[in-house]
């Protein structure tokens, strides 16, 4: 009886394979090797290279958004911290995945379609802080510009872990969160 593979199994081989050598280097056939299937099993269920590297980036969205991800619940802080608490789970997971995106988007048009995903993200997290900003919680700013704020160290110190010649220290999440709404807190 063969052994059944799941889709999350591909997807992790996928988003491994894809973040060690890039989404041009990373060949369907190594995807395969890596999720213990065959080839013609990733062309069946997914079509492409792109297309699967979009559902395994869907499937992330979805884990972001099961978790709680950008609701919205009136407690500005606990808001805050889970939202960050989650982005942060997500760059220690797929940290290297966005920065070889935006790198290889301009030879590989294809990416554009599994961009617009970690901006769905970023979008929903815009929301909640401009309703906060709304209900007169935190100063009005251009929400992305905000989202920018929260998520700008947690992405630097991400981008730069592994590197031995800096050591980014990354406060604790009540602490960032607490500098984030201390800076923009409405008095």
């Amino acid at each position: 009886m063969p052994k059944t593979i799941s889709d999350e199994q591909i997807f992790e081989a996928a988003l491994s394979t894809i973040a060690e050598h890039g989404y041009a280097g990373a060949t369907t056939r190594q995807i395969a090797s890596a999720a213990g299937v065959n080839e013609v099993t990733l062309f069946r269920k997914f079509g492409s290279k792109a297309n699967l590297l979009r559902e395994a980036m869907l499937r992330e969205l979805s884990m972001f958004e099961q978790s709680g991800g950008a609701s919205y619940t009136g407690d500005l802080v606990a808001d805050l911290e889970r939202i960050v608490d989650l982005y942060h789970a997500l760059i220690e997971r797929r940290g290297s995945l966005m920065p070889m995106i935006f790198a290889e988007l301009r030879r590989r048009p294809e990416l554009g379609e599994v961009l617009k995903i970690p901006l769905r993200m970023i979008h929903s997290v815009a929301e909640v802080l401009a309703r906060y900003q709304r209900e007169q919680v935190l100063q009005p700013e251009p929400p992305l510009q905000a989202v920018a704020a929260l998520f700008g160290p947690l992405l630097i110190a991400g981008m730069l872990r592994g590197y031995p010649v800096v050591s980014p220290d990354f406060p604790s999440t009540a602490e960032h969160v607490r500098r984030f709404v201390n800076g923009r807190a409405l008095r």
